[in-house]
């Protein structure tokens, strides 16, 4: 009988004890699942703090193997970062900085570990190094970015608060991805006590990823027509009537300067940017059909990155609210979208209806040059067939060729895009937007560029995108 007690208390306490082993492993899994990249990647993770002491950050090169970022070891000890001379400001949204006292943003960031892992494929080399007595090197990156095109897009946005990217829409490669005002990586202990303050102007954010807080304006129009020619029947052949605004429950929807189109097809209200067509077109659409159009190209999803994106999102419309639906046909109302989310638009066109994966970093290699990864093209979405995407981008060459996008024209080059002018509020100037990609009868580059309270009519926004689009294709 005692016997039996004692077993019983033996077979308790080893069910309590599984039980409590079972809850370990389910913590320790949850933590490395949902929290772990995040730990691990974070400025404040000791584990990467104490390794600096001993291996020096890895060197990061752009997509032609120049050298932009290396480590140096200071008199003190610490180490510190050096940079391509002039090429400072215009990768800071790419790289980020490191600093010794506030820690690392960006790629500096998020590929610490990489950056700090001296993963060796050449053990002869390495055992050399240890001999001599040498610092210790983590990995190198080698970057999607051209550097003359990046210090192009930031040249380009001159003294205006804005964002560029841009991409190979065939690869997903990201060629520049450019935002200001924005900080000098090499003075960042110096400079931090001033522009840490500075949160209106926002040095230290990636305009091109990360507000997540831009209405896109009438650059979401590309998206509705894709969605309505696959949609609607008969729509290329419907004429609607533009007598400069129309009114929609209580609400008047105006077209810019209140511009009179008269009959006008989809086609050339794309061309055009007619806001009073484009109204009418969402709200045949539907509140259901807009919501699932804009998600098949990425809005209210979160996209995998080599750096944090902002969700951009299409809104839950109250379905009496057929004003709503119509502002929110024209990239307004609570529609907003960050430059990387456009950019995916603009190359989902300029791809016959796939978008493929952005990627910042093609490779990574051991510090001797051997590669240890590298990154291969993958298909992200395929909003769209073919057959919308061919027609969408006639339009969209219109666009440029005789409609709003005049602005981005290029001697001897077909460049296909969609102007936005995004209202922020009242005694606001309109934010002004630009998509696009070129050549269009063969792509190379499709890009989205946003110019803060630049107005004009997205003439701005395609000037900017109209340099950096010549310089890609002049090389």
């Amino acid at each position: 009988m005692d016997d039996d007690k004692i077993r019983k208390k033996i077979i308790k306490v080893l069910i309590a004890f599984s039980f409590a082993f079972l809850l370990l492993i389910g913590y320790l899994s949850y933590f490395e699942i949902v929290d772990g990249e995040s730990i691990l990647t974070s400025q404040y993770n000791r584990r990467n703090r104490d390794r600096e002491n001993d291996v020096l950050r890895g060197s990061i090169y752009d997509r032609d193997m120049t050298l932009i970022a290396d480590s140096v070891r200071a008199e003190d000890g610490t180490q510190k970062r050096a940079y391509r001379k002039g090429f400072e400001y215009p990768y800071a949204p790419v790289i980020g900085y490191y600093s010794s006292v506030y820690g690392t943003s960006g790629i500096e960031r998020y590929y610490a570990n990489e950056l700090l892992d001296a993963g060796i494929l050449n053990p002869i080399r390495f055992i050399r190094d240890i001999m001599s007595k040498g610092d210790r090197k983590g990995n190198g990156l080698l970057l999607t970015i051209d550097s003359d095109l990046q210090k192009k897009a930031y040249d380009a946005l001159g003294n205006n608060r804005g964002a560029v990217i841009a991409m190979d829409p065939k690869t997903g490669e990201v060629l520049c991805m450019t935002s200001k005002p924005v900080f000098n990586p090499l003075t960042i202990d110096k400079d931090w006590d001033i522009i840490s303050k500075e949160t209106e102007q926002g040095y230290f954010l990636n305009r091109a990823l990360q507000p997540g807080l831009y209405p896109p304006g009438s650059t979401f129009k590309t998206v509705v027509a894709g969605k309505a020619l696959e949609t609607i029947d008969d729509i290329e052949s419907k004429i609607y009537i533009c007598e400069g605004n129309y009114r929609f429950d209580n609400y008047l929807l105006s077209d810019f300067n209140n511009n009179k189109h008269g009959e006008i097809n989809i086609h050339d209200a794309l061309a055009y940017s007619c806001n009073v067509t484009f109204g009418q077109i969402g709200v045949e659409l539907g509140f259901d059909d807009m919501k699932s159009g804009a998600e098949d190209f990425g809005f209210n999803k979160r996209i995998d990155f080599d750096l944090p994106v902002a969700v951009s999102k299409y809104p839950d419309i109250d379905r009496t609210r057929e004003d709503s639906l119509a502002q929110s046909a024209i990239g307004q109302f609570e529609v907003t979208a960050t430059p990387f989310q456009m950019m995916l638009v603009a190359a989902a066109y300029a791809n016959e209806g796939v978008v493929m994966k952005p990627f910042l970093v093609k490779a990574i290699a051991d510090p001797y040059g051997w590669i240890l990864n590298t990154t291969k093209p993958s298909v992200l979405l395929k909003p769209i067939e073919k057959e919308t995407a061919e027609k969408v981008k006639a339009m969209m060459i219109d666009v440029v060729k005789k409609g709003t996008g005049q602005s981005a024209k290029i001697s001897g080059i077909e460049v296909a895009g969609k102007t936005g002018t995004a209202e922020v509020g009242p005694n606001q100037p309109a934010h002004s937007w630009f998509i696009a990609f070129a050549p269009a009868d063969d792509p190379k580059i499709a890009l989205a560029v946003i110019v803060e309270n630049g107005e004009s009519g997205g003439i701005k926004a395609a000037s900017v995108a109209r340099e950096v689009i010549r310089e890609y294709l002049a090389k």
